[in-house]
């Protein structure tokens, strides 16, 4: 959500969300470019404000318990070592305030609501709905959030600090004997050993496509764009095979001086 920043009389930063009648002005953290809501000592959680963890030598705010997140209690759930929050258990394990949407599991943001249903900031794309990411200003589709150290690759990179993406090597991976994919979904295995979430018609094994609940042989994923056919596209081109669509082929040419005779 936007917001505006001014320096009141007394010198101090201060902001306030944009487009809220009778929302009254907060201070911010006083460090240069920081729009956070300060906390105790004048300054936000990331720059030093509000109480430190109670470990000896540690400087990180506290998360729970009077300790940061790194140092607090683990999650109860078995073979997690997640931080835990209210009731013993990680957020991803159902620990914390939920999501008030009806039929929703997920952790809560602002407003009592997951970045799914609206909740917490939004990107700062025009006509881009979806949750910022890292706080950015952008989602992970507009570039948000950290990126893969791999050269050359624009990817997100997972939230495991190991700074790569899932592709190139980051998050936890298949637990598939010799298998190197990623995990889909916190399932322990990729899509093509189970992983993720399966097509929901009865006796279908295979991966849904996209979050529709189905996969590609069962009306799952993107269709065509022709008016009247249900087939799914090809390539992400917005048509199926029998309407012209087609995956797109890199090819890399070698210009006469690089050419070896």
């Amino acid at each position: 959500m936007k917001h505006e920043i001014r320096i009141n009389e007394k010198g101090v930063k201060q902001r306030r969300k944009c487009g809220k009648l009778g929302e009254g002005w907060a201070k911010c953290c006083q460090k240069d470019e920081c729009t956070s809501y300060s906390m105790v000592g004048g300054f936000c959680s990331k720059h030093g404000g509000g109480r430190r963890c109670k470990e000896e030598g540690c400087g990180f705010g506290v998360a729970h318990g009077g300790f940061c997140s790194g140092h607090g209690p683990r999650c109860s759930e078995e073979g997690c070592l997640s931080a835990g929050v209210r009731g013993g258990l990680c957020r991803k394990h159902g620990g914390g305030a939920r999501c008030s949407e009806e039929g929703c599991n997920t952790s809560a943001q602002s407003g009592g609501l997951c970045v799914r249903h609206g909740g917490g900031s939004r990107c700062g794309v025009e006509g881009c709905s979806a949750g910022d990411a890292g706080g950015t200003g952008l989602c992970i589709k507009h570039g948000g959030g950290k990126r893969c150290t791999e050269a050359g690759c624009g990817t997100a990179a997972r939230g495991d600090g190991s700074g790569f993406c899932s592709r190139h090597g980051g998050g936890p991976r298949c637990g598939r004997e010799g298998c190197t994919a990623g995990d889909v979904g916190g399932t322990g295995f990729c899509i093509r050993h189970g992983g993720g979430t399966r097509c929901l018609v009865p006796g279908c094994s295979s991966a849904e496509q996209r979050g529709t609940g189905r996969c590609i042989k069962h009306g799952g994923g993107t269709r065509c764009k022709i008016n009247g056919c249900a087939s799914s596209d090809v390539g992400g081109c917005g048509r199926c095979k029998r309407h012209g669509g087609r995956r797109l082929r890199l090819v890399l040419r070698v210009s006469d001086e690089d050419r070896v005779i």
